[in-house]
């Protein structure tokens, strides 16, 4: 009899292990990628899960992944841009150190499924002409508003650099060689993505 408590007990505890392994949501995430003034745009995601594409306003999903997540969009008769998007851990991983134990968080640090890309990644490539962006608004609705998220001690003054949806779109380029995209509503402002550009491809 005590031979099968002890019995119970123990498939009690391998199922418990695997059903608690890992709570965080899943291994993959959708991504929008969107490049306001490059409309059908070809674009491509890499990280070191695969490789991934979509067209640009689109959306595609992604496996979760420490390392960054490349995004090249390209256009015939541009040159195409690439930028290093950082993913983040997310605060559900610390709880599941908690609530699946150690062996949880340690699961899901190594498949990924703790780490977040943004859900909207924006593109900087620009396909419009000369005479489209001497046309273009200088400035948006929201100047001052993006300016706030800004430290100008080592970021450019953010500039607006189009219109996504009902979503005004400021950028700024930072002297660390980041890229800050700001995404402004009548709602506020708010950091759409801070990535890497690396030197256009030829």
């Amino acid at each position: 009899m005590k031979r099968k408590y002890l019995l119970a007990g123990f498939l009690f505890s391998i199922a418990q292990l695997y059903g608690c392994a890992s709570i965080v949501s899943g291994q993959d995430q959708a991504v929008s990628v969107t490049a306001p003034n490059c409309p059908d745009a070809e674009c491509e995601l890499k990280n070191s899960d695969g490789t991934y594409y979509v067209k640009t306003p689109g959306t595609v999903t992604v496996g979760r992944d420490y390392d960054d997540l490349a995004l090249t969009c390209r256009k015939e008769g541009h040159d195409p841009v690439v930028i290093h998007v950082k993913s983040s851990t997310k605060g559900m991983a610390f709880g599941n150190i908690i609530l699946g134990g150690v062996i949880g968080a340690g699961v899901d640090m190594a498949t990924g499924a703790a780490y977040d890309y943004p859900t909207e990644v924006i593109s900087p490539l620009d396909c419009r002409s000369k005479a489209q962006i001497a046309s273009a608004p200088k400035t948006g609705n929201y100047d001052q508003e993006a300016l706030a998220l800004v430290d100008t001690g080592h970021c450019d003054v953010p500039k607006f650099a189009g219109l996504d949806g009902v979503e005004e779109i400021y950028i700024s380029n930072c002297s660390d060689g980041t890229v800050g995209v700001i995404s402004c509503t009548g709602e506020g402002c708010l950091p759409a993505n801070v990535s890497v550009r690396s030197e256009s491809e030829g």
